[in-house]
């Protein structure tokens, strides 16, 4: 038998219950909630996934350029910059250069001690007057003719830099080679003709040992003499009062080169920073490290003129320009030609077709096209450096060379270029700024460091000018 579910009339149908309907209500809202959290994690996961197929792509779009071929601009500015791979080729030009600098500081040391005259004798003018030879003018004198002899040998810079360009580097290099082996020639041909002199011990190790005591005997040079030495710590001193004497005359006489690294810092942006702004500019032809030139041909035609002109003009004058007055116009000349720098950077910046990113944009067909400004007007930049190394160098050397004792003079020489070397660590700090569009602060910044080393440097040495120390 069929049992049929009887029709139930809709309008005859009872409503449900309150209750019922909250319940049912209540169900509703809680399945609309979960489907939303439900949609919502979807659609985060969604995203994400989209997000991970983003980066995968901008990934192997930034790899998509092969290992040695040239980056893309995109690749250019978000990968990160390693330094590349240096030639065999670059390690030995700079073994070759490291051994010209020795044989260069190796001669600047006892080329001055083959003038041994110590005693102001009367001499015989060419006119006929007679005259006082000064020891003092002499060393001068020597140390102008020798930098003046260095500038004629920095030449080779024009000339290697031109066979580099158009015939190769084996060309380039030769005239170096060639000139290294010459200058063998006269020591052994006239070996003779040079004074020497008995070796003196291991006088540098000597010296640090003695300074070492000192500073431990709270900075006092007589803690290190032998007396106290033997008294305090029972130490018997290699050394005897006189040689203490004499280290403490040698440093006084270093003071005055205790602010050439800042000397040093500027002097060195002409063989680097100043080379790379040349590159920037229209060369018209000639190689942008060929413009350095200008330096030693300016002090080709300034020393001979300083020397023979200037200084015995003022000498008969009787004007005063001795150490401090020469040392301190130096700096300001440096000064002012890194201040000429940065403006000239920032004419630069202001030229196209590149502006403050120079060879780096499109325009410039690959880096083929520089700004389009003149690289000659650097030639102010290196004349007036290379009047300035005229009054720093050979005057900071010279001064510490007479003040000092004979038996000092290697210590010297030795503190002498160890200003150069602590010029190039302070260089260091300032390799953040030495790329574009950075250059205008990097130089206004350097101009204004050596502006304050003239200052602090006139303040206090001012006074040497018119000491005399007596010499042991």
């Amino acid at each position: 038998m069929t049992i049929t579910k009887p029709a139930i009339d809709p309008e005859k149908e009872e409503p449900p219950n309150g209750k019922d309907t909250a319940v049912l209500s209540t169900d509703l809202d809680a399945l609309v909630i979960v489907r939303s959290e439900t949609s919502k994690e979807v659609d985060l996961e969604h995203n994400a996934a989209a997000v991970s197929v983003e980066k995968r792509a901008d990934s192997v779009s930034v790899d998509s350029t092969p290992a040695g071929e040239p980056a893309t601009e995109e690749e250019i500015k978000t990968l990160f910059h390693v330094v590349d791979d240096i030639p065999l080729g670059v390690w030995l030009a700079a073994f070759v250069a490291s051994m010209e600098r020795f044989a260069w500081y190796g001669a600047t040391g006892p080329m001055p001690d083959q003038y041994t005259e110590m005693i102001p004798r009367i001499k015989i003018g060419k006119n006929g007057e007679r005259v006082i030879a000064d020891r003092e003018l002499t060393i001068s004198y020597i140390y102008n003719a020798y930098y003046w002899m260095v500038n004629i040998a920095g030449l080779a810079a024009l000339g290697t830099t031109f066979l580099e360009k158009y015939v190769g580097f084996w060309a380039a290099y030769l005239p170096p080679v060639i000139a290294m082996a010459i200058g063998f020639i006269p020591l052994v041909l006239f070996r003779s003709k040079f004074l020497r002199n008995p070796p003196s011990g291991a006088l540098l190790a000597k010296a640090a040992h003695a300074l070492w005591l000192a500073a431990k005997g709270g900075f006092r040079m007589n803690a290190a003499k032998p007396e106290a030495q033997e008294a305090d710590h029972k130490f018997i001193a290699p050394w005897d009062d006189r040689f203490i004497e004499e280290l403490k005359l040698g440093l006084f006489a270093c003071r005055i080169l205790l602010l050439f690294p800042f000397h040093w810092l500027c002097l060195n942006q002409t063989f680097n920073n100043l080379i790379s702004q040349a590159g920037q500019m229209v060369n018209s032809g000639v190689p942008n490290d060929a413009i350095k030139s200008t330096n030693p041909l300016t002090g080709i035609v300034f020393y001979p003129l300083v020397q023979k002109v200037v200084y015995p003009w003022l000498r008969r004058k009787q004007i005063r320009f001795r150490s401090c007055a020469r040392i301190t116009l130096g700096f300001f000349m440096l000064t002012a030609a890194l201040a000429y720098a940065a403006g000239l950077q920032q004419l630069i910046y202001n030229a196209g077709p590149c502006y403050d990113a120079p060879l780096k944009c499109v325009t410039s067909q690959g880096g083929r096209i520089p700004n389009q400004i003149s690289m000659f007007l650097q030639i102010p930049i290196y004349s007036v450096g290379g009047m300035a190394e005229l009054f720093c160098l050979t005057t900071g050397t010279e001064h510490a060379y007479n003040q000092a004792p004979k038996s000092m003079r290697s210590i010297i020489q030795a503190v002498s270029i160890a200003m150069a070397g602590f010029g190039a660590l302070l260089a260091m700090a300032f390799t953040p700024l030495a790329k574009d569009p950075h250059l205008v602060i990097l130089y206004a910044v350097m101009a204004g460091i050596l502006m304050a080393a003239t200052i602090v440097f006139y303040v206090c040495f001012r006074h040497i000018d018119k000491e005399e120390i007596e010499l042991l």
